[in-house]
């Protein structure tokens, strides 16, 4: 629609005789989709401030209602009241020994230690190396 009949029209409407009826039903027509969305905009503002405490109080119940399982499962683990004594007797002693001597107490595996002297971790692989040539075959282990 080209700009001279968008001006014909809109002189036509708003010059004819039916104008005061047309006016007068755009406009109640208008005011009435106005007072619905004033009407919902109320609704979801009252709806949120709603929920908002309702939120709330579910939350403080379900922390209430949680506390006593808390305290039921702390009470359940604790130490008992009197720990029982142990003498320097009860204690077995600890024999310190060599490499050599460890070592010697993995005579057909490979073993390995490894890591700094004083911190050194043991490797004791599954099976026995039996090929020629193997640190087991040089040291005359069967």
């Amino acid at each position: 629609m080209n700009h001279s009949e968008q001006n014909r029209l809109l002189r036509e409407i708003l010059a004819g005789e039916e104008t005061p009826d047309f006016r007068r039903a755009s406009l109640e027509t208008g005011l009435a989709a106005l007072r619905r969305r004033r009407q919902h905009r109320q609704i979801m503002h009252a709806g949120v401030w709603l929920t908002l405490p309702l939120t709330l109080a579910v939350g403080i119940l379900l922390q209430r209602s949680a506390a006593p399982v808390n305290r039921l499962r702390v009470a359940a683990v604790a130490p008992p009241a009197t720990a029982p004594s142990v003498s320097e007797a009860d204690v077995p002693k600890v024999k310190i020994i060599t490499e050599e001597e460890l070592l010697a107490l993995f005579p057909d595996r490979t073993v390995a230690l490894i890591g700094k002297p004083g911190h050194q971790q043991l490797l004791v692989f599954g099976q026995a190396d039996r090929r020629p040539g193997s640190a087991n075959a040089n040291r005359g282990v069967d």
